[in-house]
């Protein structure tokens, strides 16, 4: 970032457009940023899974500079949460946390039951 500061300042300000449109565009919740980070909630996994595999779609095809290349990080999880001022709190976040520390950008990792659905199919959302 530091060698092309505005390049990566414009893509970043791309990167964040993309993430929201494709969230919110499957009537999930952005709830929290953190730098580059998005955290959402949705109301059923499989509309998350819609979004991040929307997201990194876009994200793979968008033209970014040659100086400022964008490569993300998602991790998905499902489970209850308390929502409190409106920030999330719980197990699952946690987990969540510990699956984003772990991925490599540029790379498919994911639970058990995740890799499942990747392989045999998921249902459709319900829209």
């Amino acid at each position: 970032m530091q060698a092309a500061p505005h390049a990566m300042q414009a893509a970043l300000a791309r990167h964040d457009a993309i993430l929201r449109h494709d969230i919110e565009a499957r009537g999930g919740h952005v709830f929290k940023t953190a730098g580059d980070a998005f955290y959402a909630a949705f109301a059923t996994p499989w509309l998350a899974l819609e979004a991040a595999l929307a997201a990194q779609q876009a994200l793979r095809t968008e033209p970014w500079p040659p100086q400022a290349p964008i490569r993300v990080r998602i991790a998905l999880h499902s489970g209850s949460a308390e929502l409190r001022d409106g920030d999330y709190f719980g197990p699952p976040l946690n987990h969540v946390a510990r699956l984003l520390s772990a991925a490599t950008a540029g790379r498919r990792s994911s639970p058990h039951s995740r890799a499942s659905c990747a392989t045999t199919g998921c249902p459709q959302a319900r829209r």
